[in-house]
Formats: C-alpha cells, sequence, structure tokens
C-alpha cells in the first residue's frame, strides 16, 4: 500500500452526488467558498496530526491508503458542519463510521494500528532531533559538600 491524496472523486463514494452538490450549492448561494477543498485539506491534516504521534509524515497531502476510509467517514460530517448542514443519517451508520475511524486514528497515535512507511525522495532528508541537556558540571569535595 502506499500513501494518497483524497480526492472529491473519493469524497462521492462517500456521500451522494447530490448530497455533494447540495452542500456546494448552499455554501456557495450564501457567500462562502466551495465546502469540499477545503474540509479534505482539514481531516487529511488531522490524520496526519495523528500519525505525526508515532512518526514520519510523507510531504504533501497525503495519508496512508489504509486511513483513507477513516477520512472519508469524517468528511461526511466535515462537509455537511462547514455549510451549517445536517447529516443525513436516519439509523445512525454514518455517526457510527465516524465514531470508529475517531478510535482507528486514537490507536494509530497510540501506535496499536500499524500504518505503511512514508517515501523518502532521494533529495529529501527527514531530521530528527535529539534533545542535550547542558549545564554546569556539578564537582564534589570537601570544600563544598555542605547540604549533602
Amino acid at each position: 500500500m502506499s500513501w494518497v491524496a483524497i480526492s472529491e472523486d473519493d469524497v462521492k463514494t462517500a456521500l451522494s452526488d447530490t448530497e455533494l452538490q447540495k452542500f456546494r450549492a448552499t455554501a456557495l448561494a450564501g457567500g462562502q467558498t466551495d465546502p469540499v477543498a477545503p474540509s479534505i485539506s482539514m481531516v487529511v491534516n488531522k490524520i496526519r496530526g495523528y500519525l505525526r504521534a508515532v512518526g514520519d509524515v510523507e510531504s504533501g497531502e497525503k495519508i496512508p491508503e489504509s486511513l483513507k476510509d477513516a477520512a472519508l467517514a469524517l468528511l461526511v460530517f466535515e462537509i455537511p458542519s462547514r455549510v451549517g448542514g445536517m447529516v443525513i443519517d436516519p439509523k445512525g451508520y454514518r455517526e457510527k463510521r465516524r465514531t470508529e475511524a475517531l478510535d482507528l486514528l486514537k490507536d494509530v497515535a497510540a501506535g496499536r494500528f500499524g500504518i505503511e512507511d512514508p517515501v523518502v525522495l532521494a533529495n529529501e532528508t527527514i531530521e530528527r532531533v535529539d534533545p542535550t541537556f547542558e549545564g554546569r558540571e556539578m564537582e564534589f569535595g570537601k570544600e563544598n559538600e555542605d547540604g549533602i
């Protein structure tokens, strides 16, 4: 598996075309921008935040393919909320999927769900900074042993 970008075509697998067009029309009629691209970006960044808890992430707005379904489950709620709409979910199926997606992301951050390693390009370096501790060196002798 690889790292992938989430596209509007992917969103159409989670929301019907009719729903998506109505949310878009509502946003544009209210003077807002198209809610799809910003929502995708917000959800992808949220997922990448969970991923950073356990390691490096691939450059760009990509996520592991194994988390694509989780991203779509979150987008089903994010896009309507940007336009003040309600999620059509009479049996609670979408809410259940959203909760499962958030639980999965918590498992990823805790290291309980493995993901594919990011691809590092030849000209790209990922630096890790190790903490250093500096301070005065403690010396103990007969002259400075008071209070020990």
